[in-house]
């Protein structure tokens, strides 16, 4: 049996213990109305780029409405540019991305004439200077990022992401009998080429209503999205109750291949799903319920993980909260194998400790099994909420939102509710036990030849979000030069068959 020494990918559960990180920064950025982040991803530069809305006085008329704005800020939270999409009516931003070959590419929903609530979306690509390289609006989709027009849960919900031909895949909603009562919405993926072309487009659904909230592609080449679905009849004829999760795969040109509902008889909706390294899945979003798949619901309403297998059996599930309402609203794996969830918690029992006031921006950091690590209450005495987090170089994370606290944690505020961004220290500032086996790499950090004490069998280097994006077999080293800056992980089996994991950083 092949010896597997667990090194840097499992470094956090060797840490003497399980405090929560420190805050390192934080600032908020605004002006006199409603300003809140959406989505936040690190930059090759150290920095970070933000999908926000700002309202008029800030990025200009649009007559008075949220604009969506890119904005881009330096690795100590300094605001270096931010480029507004100025609209006829609101539009909100809901994802943002970095392109393999440099700028962005940001997803909004906008009612873009003007109040009249058709909601369609809107696509921009922007150079790493801020410019707009192209904008497409893809008009008929009516109810884009919504659930049911009768009523918003929250705010609007969709994604973007790369694909690997260089392109684009969006998720989200879509009406096709807007102009009749009663509306209904069904899931919606749109496939554009690089320059926003539409490919093809696929919806999912029942007679009632569906949205799907986040989309990833998988590693054989399709696509899994997560939702929520009221419907229980057609594809998704296994509700649960009212409401239910909803995970999808589909294949490369939007046919299912597989789906699942998860839930119990009252309302769960999924804001987010990652591929993990086991080739499965990890969900995260909330339940009302207390049955069905749904177990250990702390009050009214608990934010929900659940981790299903390849094929979408349920491996485990978390309720986690307290006597309030807790709401996870973005999830992402981490190095050690576990998981890192943000989102918000009005409770301060239960597993909630630290709540500042009304409503706080939470933070946990579960285990591979959904145990949880460390939680942490961000905010002041007023509303705050966390959207968007992600691991940093430095074994921190950086987590964007929104307050509208101007005490506890929070600095300054410029007027009701300011964009958010908070950088988290570390959880573990050694670096000193990278590798613990007998396979030894250097230099590290590395700025072009990785070098290893002994000829290897495989490698496999991996980014922050897990996906595999090098692979070499019988090397003794292997150039990186080509490699962005950042943090990876390798893989390592030698010709022993001794398997190590380890961090690495390149400059």
């Amino acid at each position: 049996m092949k010896k597997i020494t667990l090194a840097v990918f499992y470094l956090f559960c060797l840490a003497a213990s399980a405090q929560a990180p420190a805050i390192k920064w934080q600032h908020t950025y605004g002006g006199i109305g409603y300003d809140s982040a959406t989505s936040i991803q690190t930059t090759q530069d150290g920095g970070y780029i933000l999908a926000a809305g700002w309202f008029g006085n800030v990025c200009g008329s649009g007559n008075g409405s949220t604009n969506g704005a890119a904005i881009k800020i330096d690795g100590s939270g300094k605001l270096q540019w931010h480029t507004c999409f100025e609209l006829p009516g609101f539009d909100y931003p809901l994802s943002i991305q970095n392109v393999p070959n440099g700028g962005y590419i940001m997803l909004s929903v906008t009612d873009w004439n003007a109040y009249d609530f058709v909601l369609d979306p809107h696509v921009m690509k922007i150079s790493n200077a801020g410019t707009v390289e192209w904008s497409q609006l893809y008009s008929n989709f009516f109810a884009f990022g919504v659930m049911n027009m009768n009523y918003f849960d929250t705010v609007p919900r969709g994604s973007i992401q790369n694909t690997p031909d260089g392109g684009y895949i969006v998720a989200g909603s879509k009406d096709y009998d807007f102009y009749n009562y009663p509306y209904s919405t069904d899931c919606a993926i749109i496939k554009l080429s690089s320059s926003g072309t539409i490919q093809w487009q696929s919806t999912v659904g029942g007679d009632n209503d569906e949205f799907a909230s986040s989309i990833q592609s998988t590693p054989d080449g399709n696509y899994i999205f997560a939702g929520g679905s009221n419907s229980n009849n057609g594809i998704f004829s296994d509700n649960h109750g009212l409401t239910d999760f909803v995970v999808v795969k589909i294949n490369n040109t939007g046919n299912v291949l597989w789906k699942k509902c998860f839930g119990g008889s009252n309302n769960e909706i999924a804001s987010s799903i990652q591929v993990t390294p086991d080739g499965g899945y990890i969900v995260a979003g909330y339940t009302n319920s207390n049955n069905g798949n749904v177990s250990g619901n702390h009050g009214n309403m608990d934010a929900w993980i659940v981790k299903i297998n390849p094929i979408g059996d349920i491996m485990w599930q978390r309720c986690l909260g307290g006597s309030g309402a807790d709401n996870a609203n973005f999830i992402q794996t981490t190095t050690d194998g576990g998981y890192i969830v943000a989102g918000y918690t009005r409770s301060n029992d239960g597993n909630v400790s630290g709540n500042h006031g009304e409503m706080d921006g939470w933070v946990v950091k579960l285990d591979t099994n959904g145990n949880i690590k460390w939680q942490k209450c961000l905010g002041g005495n007023a509303n705050d909420d966390i959207r968007s987090i992600h691991a940093t170089a430095d074994e921190g994370y950086i987590l964007a939102g929104s307050t509208f606290s101007k005490d506890g944690d929070v600095t300054s505020n410029n007027g009701e509710s300011d964009i958010w961004v908070v950088k988290l220290d570390p959880e573990n500032l050694s670096t000193a036990s990278f590798n613990s086996s007998n396979i030894r790499l250097h230099p590290n950090p590395v700025n072009d030849f990785l070098h290893f004490s002994e000829e290897l069998q495989t490698i496999v280097i991996f980014n922050i979000n897990s996906q595999k994006i090098i692979q070499a077999s019988n090397v003794k080293k292997i150039d990186l030069s080509e490699l962005p800056a950042g943090m990876y992980f390798i893989k390592t089996e030698s010709n022993a068959g001794n398997i190590t994991v380890s961090k690495i950083l390149k400059n």
